[in-house]
Order: structure tokens, then C-alpha cells, then sequence
């Protein structure tokens, strides 16, 4: 077959005038280059000669010099080399290296004499690492870059390109150029302990060579496997070394390198023509069209011709809406095409942000996204556990963003999603993607449920479907289409449809850069706005009616994983509607272009009878029911038996502990705070995934069994005990958290958030239904919940409530905050002169503490400065509040966190109900006052401090209190009560403690002891 390919190359492409090597590994054996005494030949090899000799090619490889060295330590020559007239004239000179660096075949080298040729030595820039970045250098730079830029900032292509180059200018500055070795050095090498043993080890290959005895073979055998144990224990010591010096920010870095590594090389892929193709310009083309773009048919007919929209408002972006956006931006996130890391814009954030804002503001007015921020590059990465990466369908392509582009995208996805929840535009059922809907929703509504069907005598039918290339299939004009029909703001309709056209990206292979591809549709897989949008474009895809325990039908969605429940009295019924639902699927991917992966459709019947059928069909297609199913990395189970995904535990957590092997030893590894830490990190994360259905109260003794090895192994690969070691000591003395007491931290947390959101959600309601009503029969997950007593004792005072959207994504800090940045020290003389200069202008100055006094309660007082004027209240008894409550409680605040939250309040945070009083109350005194809040440190030295301080903790103890201020349970009260409670270690009984006694030593060592 090679020989054919080569005439063909020869026939075809070969040019006299053009000069050609032709270097080949033939393995093929003839008396024109065979070592001597080598007399084995193939018949083969006279086509080679003929075909090269024919299109004018010589031989100029060594002849009779070994290239090869047998399995049986037979050397031969089978790698050669060959070249045309035209480069015999640029006198060719060929040797072969003995140093084969441990290789099978030794390297060839061959010289050519260029005429006038000059030698570039190849240079490579090398940027500084982020922690050795000297930052005042730095900012002083980018700042004299940003100067140099553009005046006027009214153009949006020239400011957003300014700023890129400015910051990787300013950082490139610190980096250096450095000489390339292509042999790439090794940071395990040794020289001292390698060189000498290299040249050792080759002097006996070359004396094998040349003697060809069984005792110079012997000998070179001897010293290449010392060669080979040496760099095993270099590299080992290399290793442990590395875990040694690496911190806690490094530890997760280490358990990554366990993993199985990607070849960064794509493996062949099956062309148009089914043949496979190695060669890297067909294979992007491949990569890219069957991974980034997919060619579909979308009806878009019933599309009406939109008129553009009028000159619309839009919300101003400020420049503390840009600084706390920056401020929650990653550090550990990968670069796009700009290479700007996350670090460089936080770190530099005060000279960012006034072009920043600008820029952006622009950027709505005139509804354009920057050209420069739609350039992508696209990491193409493998699917695990494919049988074929042949097909390009097996890898999934990730887009690397520009930074700068994703902060404007973070705004532009707050303002999105805020108008989303207030007109509903985003199915109910949808679950991935959304603020405060969590996988274990998924879970908890699937389970509660199909048990409550099961309690009416239903049998219940699932179809699971799964959108084959979700993100690239979306059209761009249909997409529009759905956000003009929902009355999606202007603004927002305008700038998403820039941010969607002329999109360009190229594939990142590895270290490969392919040619740049046009994305005329699609979504960038990998952008934050784009999981908001299509969970917009696919809502209609889901049935009409909302997740309700009283529907017959619901619809469950995770981003492009979607699947419906059906309950029906019998399975004829179940058919049908079914039935219903796939033709009501495919009209819809007719209609917006998408496409059903065949392979991930599937059904199941939830029911604990026998099942009466095992097929059912559909329009042109069998499927059979099946028997176990994975989804969302949970096993089902008709009957909803824990049994097979309980397996899949056992099997998942042997497959850690032979991971953390590799990094956690007791003799070398990590150190023991830091190991411990990624132990629990990686074991609750990955074993105790979706615990809420299948760890409960039915089923105790067995998970417990099965979480309890996972735990011992942990610990005996942590400490170096022995098997015979109690397990009440590891669990003592292990400093590892049960995997038991882990569930119950994370799921009476997550019921804790539940029970806390407003009165008519919907998962509210079902988690409070199924923990206040047990059920006999076919009881749900929560019904069985473990520690539900106790769950429902904290409830039985009102909890506070906590709304996913406080005020709006745009909304600006009403109040600045001042941070002394002092010590205790320098406070008491700053305090005085701060409060002596603002009542000279008659400003009135306030003082304000809170206090938390364990087993009584919290208080808080404010004072009038100079004045009698004072106020104090009781906050609330020990058990319901925390010291965050009784520092908001002040009109004016004492806590930094409490500061900040008051000024801007976030999504999601506990004590809303104080925080939204107070900024509601800060916007209204702000029209007609100026607020100023300072935080100073300490009070002790301060007299209006310590008078404050003294009368909040008098409003905590006073005997007199009648009612405290709050009358609702705190939530992270309630989450740390629960988190001291899974702290809580077990007590050893005098058993298990006399098994581990060290027995009393013999008298005669003790006497020598003593001695």
C-alpha cells in the first residue's frame, strides 16, 4: 500500500526542478544498504528503487550503517533517505547519530548548503507568570499605553482595540524573549547524575554495534536500564517535590494532573468519502463543520418582515456597576484570542473602568457589539468515553472568548435574565442556567413526582430527548423572532443581534491555529449569555404547562437535556400521548432548525408492576423501554430502585482513592491540612452527587456501609493506619469530614435556601408538601429525608424570605463608603479629627454597633454624637439571628459586609428584609442629604465607640425586653447551626480505646529506657 502511494506521488506531484527529500521509515531490507553479514532481503524493494530511480532520486542516507535496532538486538538499516538532482546540487551531506535518546531508531541528520544563507536563531516570548507580576510596574505602563490611545472614545472599534493592546503591552512588557530548543529541557533533569551515565550508556552501544557479542549486549542492556531507573527516580523525586512546594491554590492543579491527559494531537478522521485522513487542514475543515456549525433546514416562513425599532432608552451603564462586575470576575478562567487573563482587569480596574463605562454605554446607544470582541477561538476537546473518535462528533468545541467582550457580556446577561423573571419568558421547567434553580431541583420534582402518580394507582411513561448540537443549530433570524414575540426590550434585542452576526472563530488543536471560519448561526458554546438565550429559543419546545404535583403532564429541562413525564391509567394511554409529544417535538425542530439525537431518545415506564411492554413505536421508529437509564449522571430505574446507582458509587469511589494515590502518600504528597481539604473537596462533590433522592432514611444502613468504606480508605491513604485500625479512631483523629454528616450539611442547607424563597414558587411548595405530609405508601425521597424532624423544628417560626432580584441589574450605589485603611492605633487619633471636621460644615454624626451575646441575644444602639441623643434595640433571641443581623440592624453600620450590602444590595443574600428597608430609606433621605459612611477599625480607645458598644450589648442582656425586632428565622443562622452540628466528631468507647493502647514494653527495654 505504501509503495503504491509513493509511485502515485511520484507520477503526479514530483518535480525535477523543484528540490525534494524523500525520508521514509521503509522497513524493507536490500544488499545496497544492509549492514554487513545481513543477508535477509524482501522482494519489495526493487519497486523503490526503480520508482525513485526512474524520477531521477539517490541514495545519499549511509549505506551498511545501522538506523534500527531490533527487538532481538539485531541491528539493520531500514530508515533512508533520498533526494532529486536539483538538491544534489546543494551538496547534501547525511549522518546518522549513535545517540538515539533511549529511542528504537537513531536520528538522521541531513545538511543542506543554502546559497547566501544567513542562520535565525528562533526566538520565543515568554510572558511572566501572574504571581512574579510586579503589579506598580505594571499599572504604571498600561497606563502610559492607554494615554497613547485614541482621544476621542466615541468610536467603538478604535477604543476596544486600544484597550486590548494596552493591556498586553503593559503586561508583555515584563515578560523575555527566549532562544527556542526544540528538544524542549526537562526540569527533571540531572546532569550531574545523567550526563556521565548517558555517555556510559552509548559507549556500550556503540561497542554493541560494532562487536555484535551476546556480552556487548549484555553490557549495554546493563546500563540502559540503570539509565531508565535513574530518570524514573529523578522524575518521582521531581513529582514530589512539586506536590511538597505547592500550596493549597496548587492542590487542585495536582489532582488534575491524575487524570487521563487528551492527546493534543486529533486522531484521523473519517472523511465525506468514509476514508480516513491524517492531514490537519482537511481535518479542521472536518472538525469545524461537524462540530461548530451544522448545516440545518429551518421553515422560517411564518417570520414577518420587523421594522426597525424606534430611537430607544436604554439603562446607563455606571462606573460602580462596572467595578463590581470586574470584582466578581474568575481568576482561574482561560483567555480567548486577546490572551488578556482575568487578573490583569481586576488588578487594573481604576484605570479601566471610565473607559470601560464609556465604551459600553456607546455600545448600547448605537446597538453594535465590537467587532474585535466577536473573534473566538475554539478549543476542540474529546467526549469521554467514546468507542470511536473517528467522527468529529465525538469531540465537543468550547469558544474562548474575548475577556473584555465577556465582562460586557455579564452586564448584558444581568439585564437579560431581570427581564426574563419579571415577564416569565423563560419556561418554568427549565432548570440549568438559572439563578437559584439547582440540579437537585431535577431530582426532587422527578421522584416527588412520580411517587405521587404511583399513590393515585398511575403508571407514569418519560421520553428523553437530547438536541444533537444545541448551541450551533440555533438561527440567528429565528432566535430574534422568539425576543421580538416575547417584546424583549430594544436595547436588548438590538446589541444581542450585533453580538450574533459576523461572528469568526478559529479551531485551538492542541497547540494548532487554524485558517479563521465565518459563523453565519449559532451560539458560542462557552459564553455566558448564551445559555440565557437559548433557554429563551427552546421554551416553546417544553409543554405549556409548569412542573404542578396535580398535572399529567410536565416537562423537566436541563439547558439541551429534556425530557417529559406522562401519567396515564393504563399503557395504551401512555402510547398515545407519547406519541403526541414526539410529533409536537419534531414540528418544532422542523420549524427552528433542530435536529434529535436518535441515539439519546429514550423511554422508560415508572412503575413497580410487571411491565406489560417493552416497545413502543413511534413514526418510523422502535424504541425499547428501558431498564436502566443515566441521566444527569444519576441511574434510573423503573421501580426507582437506588440499587444500580449505588453500585456506580462503589465502583466511582475506588476510582478516586486510586487517583489521590498518585499525589496523597503518608510519606510524600501534599501536605496533610491541604490533602485533607482535596480529599473532602473531590469525595463530596463527586460521591455525594444528587444524595437527596438516593441517601435516605429507607435505605440508611447500606449507604452508610458504602460512604463509610469510602471514608476509611480516605483516611488510611491520608494517615498511613493500618486496615486493623478502629474506625471510630480514623473518624476521631482522621481530620476528615463523614461523608454522612456531609449529606446532611448540603441537603438541609439546600432545603434551608428552598423554604426561604417567596411564598409562590412552586419548589417551595413541593418541599414543604412533602416534608410536613408523610406518606405510607410509595413515599418520596423527602419524606424519607434524613433528620427531617429536626429539619421541621427550624421551621416552625417563620423563615426570612429571600428573592432572587432585589432591586435592578442597573441600579447604582446610592451611598460611598469610606475605608480608613488604618490601624487601631492610628484610629484613635483619626476618629476625633473625622468627626470634629464634619460637625464644623453641621453635619449630624452617628455611631452605631451591634452586638451578639451567646445564649441571650443580639442588640444594637446608634448615638448622636455630642449629644444624649441615643437608641437601642433588642434584635432577637441566640437561636435565630447571627452577628450579621445585629450589625444591619443600625440605621448607620458598623460591618463591612454589612456596609456594602446595604449600599448595593446582591442576588440572593441573607438578611433582605433589613437590607431593602434600609436602601429603600438611604434613597429616599439621598434627595434631600448627603450620606457619608466611614469604617474605622476597632473601638476600644474610641469613647463613642465603646459607648455604643456598651449600650448594644445592654439592649442583648436587658431583662426588661418584651419582643425582639425580628420575627423570622435568619437563614444562615439556620446554616450554621447545621454546620456545627456536622461538625461534631464521635466520642471512642473504652473499647475501641483499649484496642488501640500500645502494649506495655518489656522490662528489660524499659530499664535500658530508664538508664
Amino acid at each position: 500500500m505504501g509503495i503504491q502511494i509513493l509511485n502515485q506521488w511520484l507520477q503526479t506531484e514530483a518535480k525535477r526542478q523543484t528540490p525534494t527529500l524523500i525520508i521514509m521509515d521503509s522497513n524493507l531490507h536490500h544488499p545496497l544498504w544492509n549492514p554487513r553479514k545481513y543477508t535477509h532481503t524482501h522482494s519489495q524493494e526493487k519497486y523503490i528503487i526503480k520508482a525513485c530511480g526512474k524520477k531521477g532520486f539517490y541514495l545519499v542516507s549511509p549505506k551498511h550503517t545501522p538506523t534500527f535496532l531490533g527487538a532481538v538486538g539485531k541491528p539493520t538499516t531500514i530508515d533512508l533517505t533520498w533526494v532529486n538532482h536539483t538538491t544534489q546540487k546543494l551538496q547534501p551531506t547525511t549522518q546518522v547519530q549513535l545517540n538515539n535518546h533511549s529511542l528504537d531508531h537513531h536520528p538522521i541528520i541531513t545538511k543542506i548548503t543554502l546559497p547566501n544563507s544567513e542562520t535565525h536563531t528562533p526566538k520565543k516570548h515568554l510572558s511572566i507568570w501572574l504571581e512574579n507580576l510586579n503589579n506598580k510596574l505594571f499599572l504604571e505602563t498600561l497606563q502610559l499605553h492607554l494615554a497613547q490611545g485614541p482621544a476621542n472614545t466615541d468610536h467603538i472599534e478604535a477604543t476596544s482595540q486600544n484597550l486590548s493592546t494596552a493591556i498586553m503591552m503593559a503586561y508583555n512588557n515584563q515578560g523575555k524573549w527566549v532562544i527556542t530548543n526544540p528538544a524542549r529541557a526537562k526540569a527533571w533533569w540531572d546532569k550531574d547524575q545523567l550526563n556521565e551515565l548517558v555517555k556510559i550508556r552509548n559507549k556500550a552501544r556503540i561497542k554493541m554495534l560494532r562487536a555484535q557479542t551476546n556480552q556487548s549486549r549484555e553490557e549495554y542492556y546493563h546500563y540502559q536500564k540503570l539509565f531508565k531507573q535513574k530518570v524514573w527516580e529523578l522524575k518521582s523525586g521531581h513529582w514530589r517535590k512539586f506536590l511538597a512546594e505547592k500550596g493549597l491554590e496548587h492542590a487542585y492543579q495536582a489532582h488534575k494532573f491524575t487524570k487521563n491527559r487528551q492527546e493534543e494531537v486529533i486522531a484521523s478522521l473519517r472523511n465525506q468519502e468514509v476514508n480516513l485522513t491524517s492531514d490537519i487542514k482537511e481535518k479542521e475543515l472536518l472538525l469545524f463543520y461537524g462540530t461548530s456549525l451544522v448545516e440545518t433546514v429551518a421553515s422560517l416562513d411564518d417570520i414577518p418582515q420587523w421594522q426597525e425599532s424606534i430611537p430607544f432608552n436604554f439603562p446607563q451603564v455606571t462606573e460602580d456597576k462596572v467595578v463590581n462586575e470586574i470584582a466578581e470576575l474568575p481568576n482561574k478562567k482561560a483567555p480567548g484570542p486577546d490572551g488578556i487573563p482575568n487578573k490583569l482587569i481586576k488588578l487594573s480596574k481604576m484605570l479601566l473602568t471610565p473607559t470601560l463605562t464609556t465604551l459600553y454605554n456607546l455600545c448600547f446607544k448605537q446597538g453594535r457589539y465590537p467587532e474585535i470582541w466577536k473573534e473566538s477561538q475554539t478549543a476542540i476537546i474529546r467526549k469521554a468515553a467514546k468507542d470511536n473518535y473517528t467522527s468529529p462528533n465525538a469531540y465537543r468545541p468550547i469558544a474562548l472568548l474575548n475577556t473584555l467582550g465577556k465582562l460586557f457580556e455579564k452586564i448584558i446577561n444581568n439585564c437579560l435574565m431581570h427581564w426574563a423573571y419579571q415577564t416569565r419568558s423563560i419556561h418554568p421547567g427549565h432548570v440549568g442556567g438559572r439563578l437559584g434553580k439547582r440540579i437537585n431541583y431535577v431530582f426532587i420534582m422527578l421522584t416527588s413526582w412520580i411517587t405521587n402518580k404511583w399513590r393515585k394507582g398511575r403508571i407514569v411513561m418519560r421520553i428523553f430527548f437530547d438536541v444533537k448540537s444545541a448551541y450551533p443549530s440555533v438561527h440567528k433570524k429565528r432566535l430574534t423572532h422568539v425576543l421580538k414575540q416575547k417584546i424583549c426590550p430594544p436595547y436588548l434585542g438590538k446589541i444581542i443581534d450585533s453580538f450574533l452576526t459576523d461572528r469568526m472563530t478559529s479551531l485551538k488543536i492542541g497547540d494548532y491555529i487554524s485558517q479563521t471560519f465565518s459563523v453565519l448561526n449559532g451560539l458560542p458554546k462557552g459564553s455566558l449569555l448564551s445559555v440565557t438565550l437559548y433557554l429563551i429559543y427552546n421554551s416553546s419546545l417544553l409543554l405549556p404547562n409548569p412542573p404542578s404535583l396535580n398535572a399529567n403532564n410536565i416537562p423537566i429541562a436541563y439547558i439541551d437535556n429534556m425530557t417529559h413525564l406522562i401519567a396515564a391509567d393504563n399503557t395504551q394511554q401512555a402510547q398515545s400521548k407519547a406519541k403526541e409529544i414526539m410529533a409536537r417535538s419534531k414540528k418544532w425542530g422542523s420549524r427552528y432548525g433542530a435536529i434529535f439525537d436518535e441515539k439519546k431518545t429514550n423511554f422508560m415506564l415508572f412503575t413497580r408492576k410487571r411491565q406489560p411492554i417493552n416497545k413502543i413505536t413511534t413514526k418510523g421508529s422502535v424504541h425499547t423501554l428501558q431498564k436502566e437509564i443515566k441521566w444527569l449522571c444519576i441511574t434510573l430505574t423503573p421501580t426507582l430502585s437506588p440499587g444500580p446507582h449505588l453500585r456506580a458509587v462503589n465502583i466511582k469511589t475506588n476510582s478516586i482513592i486510586k487517583q489521590l494515590t498518585q499525589i496523597i502518600r503518608p510519606t510524600f504528597g501534599l501536605c496533610q491540612r491541604e490533602e485533607r481539604i482535596l480529599i473532602a473537596a473531590v469525595m463530596s462533590t463527586r460521591i455525594l452527587h444528587g444524595s437527596i433522592i438516593w441517601y435516605t432514611s429507607k435505605n440508611l444502613k447500606t449507604v452508610e456501609k458504602l460512604l463509610t468504606n469510602g471514608l476509611f480508605q480516605a483516611v488510611r491513604l491520608s494517615t498511613g493506619m493500618m486496615r486493623q485500625t478502629p474506625f471510630s479512631f480514623l473518624k476521631l483523629y482522621g481530620g476528615i469530614k463523614e461523608l454522612t454528616k456531609q449529606h446532611t450539611k448540603l441537603t438541609h442547607n439546600y432545603i434551608h435556601t428552598k423554604l426561604a424563597a417567596p411564598i409562590d414558587n412552586a419548589h417551595r411548595k413541593l418541599i414543604w408538601r412533602d416534608l410536613m405530609e408523610p406518606q405510607r405508601t410509595h413515599p418520596s425521597p423527602l419524606n424519607n429525608l434524613i433528620g427531617k424532624d429536626a429539619l421541621l423544628r427550624q421551621h416552625f417560626t417563620r423563615t426570612e424570605t429571600i428573592s432572587p432580584f432585589l432591586i435592578m441589574p442597573w441600579s447604582t450605589q446610592i451611598v460611598n463608603i469610606t475605608n480608613s485603611q488604618l490601624t487601631k492605633e492610628q484610629a484613635k487619633e483619626k476618629v476625633p479629627e473625622q468627626v470634629k471636621c464634619e460637625m464644623d460644615e453641621n453635619s449630624l454624626v452617628f455611631f452605631a454597633d451591634g452586638s451578639l451575646i451567646p445564649g441571650k441575644g443580639g442588640g444594637a444602639a446608634a448615638t448622636l454624637a455630642n449629644t444624649q441623643t441615643k437608641q437601642t434595640t433588642y434584635v432577637g433571641r441566640n437561636s435565630i439571628i447571627t452577628n450579621f443581623e445585629t450589625e444591619l440592624m443600625p440605621l448607620f453600620l458598623y460591618s463591612q459586609a454589612a456596609l456594602k450590602s446595604i449600599t448595593l444590595p446582591k442576588k440572593k443574600m441573607p438578611g433582605q428584609q433589613l437590607i431593602i428597608k434600609i436602601f429603600n430609606r438611604f434613597q429616599w433621605w439621598s434627595q434631600d442629604f448627603t450620606i457619608k459612611l466611614y469604617w474605622y477599625p476597632g473601638h476600644t480607645g474610641i469613647q463613642q465607640n465603646e459607648e455604643v458598644d456598651r449600650l448594644a450589648k445592654e439592649a442583648a442582656t436587658s431583662e426588661t425586653r418584651s419582643q425582639h425586632t425580628l420575627h423570622h428565622i435568619s437563614i444562615s443562622k439556620l446554616k450554621q447551626t447545621t454546620n456545627q452540628t456536622s461538625r461534631t466528631p464521635p466520642e471512642l468507647t473504652d473499647t475501641e480505646l483499649a484496642r488501640v493502647k500500645f502494649k506495655t514494653p518489656p522490662s528489660s527495654l524499659s530499664k535500658h529506657l530508664t538508664n
